[in-house]
């Protein structure tokens, strides 16, 4: 399910431009290209009533039973911009951009963003600033009721 939550933040800031990648597993970053590296510092699952059962939905041939739960997360975003004199601009604007694309609709409520300062960083050779979002998502599962499987998480309000 985190899988789902930081594929769709990805695909996301990708839809905005902005050149998103994971945090992990680490890759060299070259110092002449702009790089938002996002990881999933903490998550908290809160289910709800009834053991996260939602009701029924009728579709693809079926009845589908829905689940759904809550998911507080918190990531951390590094944003990394080449050493030259444009560098620490670069990185706030990439903030903001991130910002926007958190805060658009489709099943993610972005609560609270931090930017942190934009210094040098000697181990990339970089600009770097560090970033905070905490945000609300909504992941629903279903589960046909002929054979029990339950298909993958997707968010509430995002199309499969």
């Amino acid at each position: 399910m985190f899988n789902a939550v930081l594929n769709d933040i990805l695909r996301r800031l990708l839809n905005a431009g902005l050149p998103a990648v994971r945090a992990y597993p680490k890759t060299k970053l070259d110092r002449y290209s702009d790089a938002v590296c996002v990881s999933l510092k903490s998550s908290r699952l809160t289910s709800s009533a009834m053991g996260s059962y939602l009701g029924t939905v009728s579709g693809d041939g079926g009845v589908s039973e829905l689940y759904g739960c809550r998911a507080e997360i918190c990531l951390g975003i590094a944003v990394y911009a080449p050493a030259a004199e444009t560098g620490p601009e670069r990185c706030l604007e990439f903030a903001e951009k991130i910002r926007e694309a958190l805060c658009a609709d489709g099943g993610l409520r972005l609560s609270e963003f931090e930017c942190g300062e934009t210094r040098y960083d000697n181990d990339s050779g970089m600009f770097l600033c560090g970033c905070i979002a905490r945000c609300t998502a909504y992941p629903v599962r279903s589960r046909r009721r002929d054979d029990g499987a339950y298909s993958d998480f997707v968010l509430r309000g995002e199309l499969k």
